[in-house]
């Protein structure tokens, strides 16, 4: 009988995205990760596969939420111009104030 995930796989992702972001890639170990979140290293691995593997995902996990935001930004807009200024004033915004919290 396979043992069932003692883990949210999207909790995971969501803090190997804001390590990643804080430390970079290189900067950020496997140890950190499990630290991070209190995870046995072997669930990670059997998980993810790799670091690099779940630096992919995480990566992927940013563009969708970061998609998701610049969308709801930007649809009400009807001008082209307003909606590209729109998107950097909201880029500058998260990166000057809150990079963590994308």
């Amino acid at each position: 009988m396979a043992r069932h995930k003692e883990f949210d796989e999207a909790e995971v992702l969501r803090k190997a995205m804001v390590l990643f972001w804080r430390n970079g890639y290189e900067k950020t170990s496997m140890q950190d990760l499990v630290d991070y979140k209190h995870i046995h290293r072997r669930i990670i691995y059997d998980t993810f596969g790799d670091k690099q593997t779940l630096f992919l995902r995480a990566l992927q996990l940013f563009e969708e939420i970061f998609e998701i935001r610049m969308e709801q930004q930007i649809k009400p807009i009807n001008s082209v111009k307003l909606a590209i200024r729109r998107l950097f004033e909201m880029v500058v915004f998260r990166m000057k104030n809150n990079p963590q919290d994308i």
